[in-house]
């Protein structure tokens, strides 16, 4: 059973469609805003907050990141599986966060140290997860 939240839409739809306000102030299609949303953010704003020379590659980037939404951060394998090394990894990780496209969630333990030392899971603001 779906709840209605907002003119008859379920919670269903607005997870699919997002939450952009622009989406339903000018009546756009999630599939044409989405693509050019990310081709804005990766080639106008990345290259302002860092100078990224492979945009192609930082764009793979994104969707392996995407595709690891909600599991622990394991910089090497994504390292892996771009062709980077860790360090680049946590520098471009340090992008997303600084942009408000993604962020990290470190776990609750009672113990401040256990807290720091366990690692964080990787999630994105509302829909830019659809690289």
């Amino acid at each position: 059973m779906s709840v209605t939240l907002w003119k008859d839409h379920t919670i269903d739809y607005f997870m699919f469609h997002g939450g952009y306000p622009r989406l339903y102030d000018k009546s756009i299609a999630p599939a044409d805003y989405y693509p050019n949303y990310m081709l804005t953010y990766v080639e106008r704003d990345i290259r302002q907050i860092k100078n990224i020379i492979n945009l192609n590659l930082f764009q793979r980037f994104l969707k392996v990141c995407a595709s690891r939404t909600g599991q622990l951060v394991n910089y090497a394998s994504i390292g892996n599986d771009c062709g980077i090394d860790q360090k680049t990894v946590v520098s471009w990780l340090g992008i997303l966060e600084t942009s408000f496209i993604a962020f990290t969630l470190r776990p609750f333990y009672n113990n401040f140290g256990k807290r720091l030392l366990q690692m964080p899971k990787l999630y994105f603001y509302d829909r830019c997860n659809r690289v």
